[in-house]
């Protein structure tokens, strides 16, 4: 018998090319290698595609890649090795003072947070109501409306590596509190003021508190008629308060001659 020694030649006729060695974590990097049959894919030496003709493969970790090349004996071939390494990954993050406001005098406070390990953010974009801000750490937001928003922080690194991140507000809608009086102006014997119950709110409950200016009050009355038994001025209020504590306040004077 006569022993036969084989010896794979690492490197000779077979090569891998791609676009880089380093990646972002979120990314992925394509490999390719010479064309050949029954190609092997190793990432630190673990077989991870193959055997197949396919030439490329889709790199979403960092290691060491090699292919090899099926044949017989000093037919088979491996490919030198082809490093490919991480980029550290940015985070996006940011706060909210008050995620939850009413609509009136309402101001949406975000603050940037965001952090990489190893080299510098070097831009930020907020984007919220179909508008971009631009590096801009902090950013003061006031709508245009109730409504429901999203707030999204999009960050890149120096290395070209992207992260973001949404957030959802809600700016509760303003209860409207009104009412009309049949007349200001009555003598005291006999007087009856009519007042006309005129609240809404374009989404949600509301619940009121009258105060008729006498000590009286209610949190039940609509429409409803009040009678003062002594002349003088008397000021009527309405406070109204939505679900979510949003309230108005409306305030009429009426004299009793």
């Amino acid at each position: 018998n006569i022993p036969y020694i084989f010896q794979i030649t690492f490197g000779s006729d077979i090569t891998i090319t791609g676009d880089d060695t380093l990646m972002c974590e979120s990314d992925s990097l394509i490999l390719t290698s010479s064309p050949a049959p029954d190609l092997e894919w190793f990432r630190n030496g673990v077989l991870i595609q193959g055997p197949n003709d396919d030439n490329t493969i889709a790199v979403l970790q960092p290691g060491n890649y090699t292919v090899r090349k099926g044949g017989i004996g000093c037919q088979s071939r491996t490919s030198e090795i082809y490093e490919v390494a991480f980029h550290p990954q940015p985070k996006a993050q940011f706060t909210i003072d008050d995620s939850l406001q009413c609509f009136r005098d309402h101001e949406i406070v975000v603050v940037n947070e965001s952090t990489v390990v190893q080299g510098t953010v070097q831009s930020i974009t907020w984007t919220t109501d179909s508008t971009d801000y631009p590096n801009v750490d902090t950013l003061n937001q006031v709508y245009s409306s109730a409504n429901d928003y999203t707030i999204q922080l999009t960050i890149e690194s120096d290395q070209g590596c992207f992260d973001s991140l949404t957030k959802a507000i809600t700016i509760y809608p303003m209860p409207v509190a009104q009412f009309a009086l049949d007349t200001t102006h009555l003598c005291e014997r006999g007087n009856v003021f009519a007042i006309d119950y005129q609240g809404l709110i374009s989404d949600g409950s509301i619940y009121k508190r009258w105060s008729f200016g006498d000590g009286d009050s209610s949190t039940t009355a609509d429409d409803t008629t009040k009678s003062y038994t002594t002349f003088g001025s008397y000021t009527i209020r309405l406070e109204l308060m939505s679900d979510f504590d949003c309230r108005d306040t409306i305030e009429q004077i009426l004299t009793v001659h």
